[in-house]
C-alpha cells in the first residue's frame, strides 16, 4: 500500500528509548533499557496502536530499536517492525520512523564514538529505506541528538560515559557525521522520502564553552545561542559556518577548520524542522500554563524565521494531574491558532507519550518496572498505566485522551481548510 501524504500531521508517539550497550569501565550498576519490552509493547502493539486510532490521529512517531533490526554487521531482521507498519497503513495512520532513539548495538563496542558508527548507521538507514520503500516515506534519522550528546558525552550516564565539554564535543562530532551520512543514504535510497528532525534545546552554555577553551570571548549573539542550543544538528545541517564564533570556540575542543568546511559542503538539513517541547517547571495553574504556551509560540516562530524551514512540534505534553494536562491541551490549541495567524508554516504536532511508561532511570535505579512508571517531565500519557494483579500493565483512558481526540479533529479540519484556499 502506498504511503500517505497528509498536509498536517496530527499525531502521537510511543516512547521507545533503548540503551542496551554493556556497561564499560565507569558503570557496572546498570541493566538493559528497552521501553518497548519493559512496557510490553513488543507483544501488545496491536492494542497499543488501536489507542492511536481512538484519539483520531493521522500520524505516529514510531520505531524499532536498531540493535534488534540489525543484530550483527550486515545482518537485518525486519520481521517485527513490518507488522506494525502494515497495520498503520491499513488504518490510515502515517508512520514517521525514528531510526535512532539513542544508543547503538552492542557490537559497535564504544557506541556513538566508535569510528565506524556513522557509516554503520548509514548502512542501517539505507537497508531500512530499501526494505520499506513505498510503505514508509517519513523519517527522523536521529531523535534529539542534543540529549544523546549530553547523556553520553557530558553527564557520564550513557555509554561511552564521557563527561564535560570535551566529552560532549567528541560525541557531538560523531553524531553529526552519522546524521549527514544517514540522511544522504535515506534520500539516495528512496527519492520520495521526507526527513523530519526531532530536536531539543539542550547543551553546555556559551560560557562553559569559553571557560573550557580558556579563551575570553564576547557574549553570544542570538544566532550563536540558537545554533549552540540545537548542536550537533546545526553542524550536520551546515549552519555552523567556518568563520563563525561558535566554530572558533569549538576549534579549541579539537574540531578542525576543515570540519566546518566539510559539513557546510555536505550539509543535510531536514525537510521539516521538528522539535520537542515540554513545559518543565510548570505543574498547575493557568498563569504558568499561559507562560509556557507563549514560550512555545515564540520558539516556533524563531525557528521558522531563522532557519527558513517548516516547523513540526514533534513531542509535547505537560501536567502531573488530569486537570493540568487538560489545561495544556487547551493551551496547545491556542498556540496552533496563534502560529497559523502569524504565518508560521506549521506541519504537525504530537502528544508524547501515548501512554505512560517507565522513566529512563530504570536502567540504573534497581527499582521494579511499576515503580519506574512515574509521571512528570516528558512522561504525561494520554492513557494511564494501572498494574493488574496478574502483572499486566493496563492502558486506561483519561479525559485527556478525549480532549486530544477533539483537538486533533478540529485541527485537521482547520488545516485542511487552509490548504484548500487559493
Amino acid at each position: 500500500m502506498p504511503s500517505l501524504t497528509p498536509r498536517f500531521f496530527a499525531g502521537v508517539g510511543i516512547e521507545n528509548c533503548w540503551m542496551v550497550e554493556p556497561a564499560v569501565g565507569a558503570r557496572t550498576d546498570v541493566r538493559p533499557l528497552d521501553v518497548y519490552r519493559q512496557m510490553g509493547h513488543d507483544r501488545l502493539w496491536p492494542e497499543d496502536l488501536q489507542l492511536a486510532v481512538e484519539v483520531s490521529v493521522n500520524a505516529i512517531r514510531y520505531s524499532v530499536p536498531w540493535y534488534l533490526s540489525n543484530p550483527a554487521p550486515g545482518t537485518y531482521d525486519w520481521e517485527w517492525i513490518a507488522r506494525p507498519i502494515d497495520w498503520l497503513s491499513r488504518h490510515g495512520i502515517v508512520p514517521i520512523i525514528d531510526l535512532l532513539h539513542y544508543g547503538a548495538p552492542a557490537w559497535l563496542g564504544d557506541g556513538v564514538v566508535n569510528a565506524d558508527f556513522p557509516a554503520r548507521f548509514a548502512e542501517y538507514a539505507a537497508a531500512f529505506a530499501n526494505r520499506f520503500a513505498g510503505e514508509v516515506r517519513y523519517y527522523t534519522p536521529v531523535n534529539e541528538p542534543q540529549t544523546s550528546a549530553m547523556f553520553s558525552g557530558y553527564l557520564k550516564r550513557w555509554p561511552p560515559y564521557l563527561e564535560g565539554v570535551s566529552g560532549w564535543a567528541k560525541v557531538s562530532l560523531r553524531l553529526a557525521e552519522a546524521m549527514v551520512l544517514a540522511s544522504r543514504a535515506l534520500r539516495s535510497t528512496a527519492k520520495e522520502v521526507q526527513l523530519i528532525s526531532a530536536e531539543c534545546f539542550w547543551g553546555p552554555s556559551w560560557e562553559e564553552l569559553l571557560s573550557a577553551a580558556k579563551t575570553p570571548g564576547e557574549a553570544s549573539s542570538p544566532r550563536t545561542s540558537l545554533l549552540l542550543s540545537y548542536f550537533p544538528a546545526s553542524l550536520a545541517y551546515g549552519w555552523v559556518k567556518p568563520d563563525s564564533p561558535l566554530a572558533a570556540v569549538l576549534e579549541k575542543q579539537g574540531f578542525e577548520k576543515e570540519t566546518f568546511i566539510r559539513f557546510e559542503r555536505d550539509a543535510q538539513p531536514p525537510d521539516v524542522f521538528g522539535f520537542n517541547y515540554y513545559p518543565y517547571g510548570w505543574e498547575t495553574g493557568e498563569e504558568g500554563c499561559r507562560e509556557k504556551r507563549d514560550d512555545l509560540v515564540r520558539r516556533c516562530t524563531v525557528v521558522y524565521r531563522e532557519f527558513g524551514l517548516p516547523v513540526y512540534i514533534t513531542e509535547t505534553s505537560g501536567g502531573l494531574t488530569e486537570e493540568a494536562k487538560l489545561l495544556w491541551v487547551e493551551a496547545l490549541g491556542q498556540a496552533l491558532q496563534t502560529l497559523r495567524h502569524e504565518g508560521v508554516d506549521l506541519r504537525g504536532i504530537n502528544w508524547w507519550p501515548l501512554f505512560e511508561t517507565i522513566q529512563w532511570d530504570y536502567r540504573e535505579n534497581g527499582q521494579s518496572i511499576v515503580e519506574c512508571i512515574k509521571p512528570g517531565l516528558w512522561n504525561n500519557g494520554l492513557f494511564k498505566i494501572e498494574p493488574s494483579p496478574d502483572g499486566a500493565l493496563r492502558r486506561v483512558p483519561t479525559r485527556v485522551a478525549a480532549a486530544w481526540r477533539d483537538l486533533m479533529k478540529k485541527t485537521l479540519t482547520t488545516f485542511s481548510e487552509v490548504e484548500r484556499q487559493p
